[in-house]
């Protein structure tokens, strides 16, 4: 049986996150290189302007400058003041979770609108995800691992409490938003699971489909974060649901504004 806290299993997984962290930030970039137009075409007029475009922006540059620093502190060997490095990537990378939401939370503001006590509720899950987050950052803790040659966090195990407070906090967003599109759908009595005009449809056009994935992705996350192989197999799948969850809001946001555009 493997013992994954061995110098030399930490070392291994360490090299794949390693590995794994440079895909993301590859994808994250020309996730951003194909979509760009979409911030130029409102900069330049051609799409109406709303303030939420600085929401949208800053969601994905506070992505691409945690995975920066991230790969920066594997990169260079012999960094000092671990923490203060392993801090400002889960602070750039908590930033782009929160705007992320916050982008779920506006849609769900905009349509539960004349219903306070969901509005109120909405904005206390979101509000409550942002405090474990800030929780985790202030109890971080990072250590120079010679065998890897890189900063590695050592309080993984602790953050089991913000990757559940993460998932809650977005499954119940997703619920509320899909609750409240159904129920202002004008055929959602006759709606059918699939067809013209189905739920799977509603969900795609609206893209709900974008956001339930990212919620899915979060799963191995609780799983890893409970098993606590090591400190790095606690890590892998942070990553992909950070980049998944900035790109899979952010696609719903413009989906949403181009088809209000088109309607209007």
């Amino acid at each position: 049986m493997t013992n994954w806290k061995s110098p030399s299993a930490v070392a291994e997984t360490e090299q794949r996150f390693v590995r794994l962290a440079h895909v993301i930030l590859g994808l994250s970039l020309w996730e951003i290189a194909t979509t760009f137009d979409y911030e130029l075409d409102v900069l330049r007029g051609k799409r109406p302007y709303r303030w939420t475009i600085w929401v949208h922006s800053s969601c994905r540059i506070s992505l691409v400058t945690a995975l920066v620093i991230l790969i920066v502190t594997k990169d260079v060997v012999g960094l000092s003041d671990c923490t203060a490095w392993d801090a400002s990537i889960y602070v750039f990378a908590y930033l782009s979770l929160a705007l992320a939401s916050s982008l779920v939370l506006l849609r769900v503001l905009a349509i539960w609108q004349g219903n306070l006590a969901v509005v109120l509720m909405s904005i206390a899950i979101w509000t409550t995800s942002i405090v474990l987050n800030i929780w985790y950052i202030s109890i971080l803790r990072s250590s120079y691992y010679l065998a890897a040659g890189e900063c590695v966090p050592t309080t993984t195990s602790k953050s089991v409490v913000t990757v559940v407070g993460i998932i809650v906090s977005d499954f119940a967003l997703l619920l509320v938003m899909l609750a409240g599109i159904v129920k202002h759908h004008k055929p959602a009595r006759t709606m059918r699971l699939t067809g013209g005009h189905s739920l799977w449809r509603l969900m795609w056009q609206q893209g709900i489909v974008w956001l339930a994935l990212a919620t899915l992705v979060e799963v191995p996350v609780l799983v890893l974060v409970v098993r606590n192989l090591n400190d790095p197999w606690d890590l892998m799948f942070e990553v992909v649901t950070s980049a998944t969850l900035a790109i899979s809001a952010t696609r719903m946001y413009r989906i949403l504004s181009d088809s209000l555009a088109h309607s209007s």
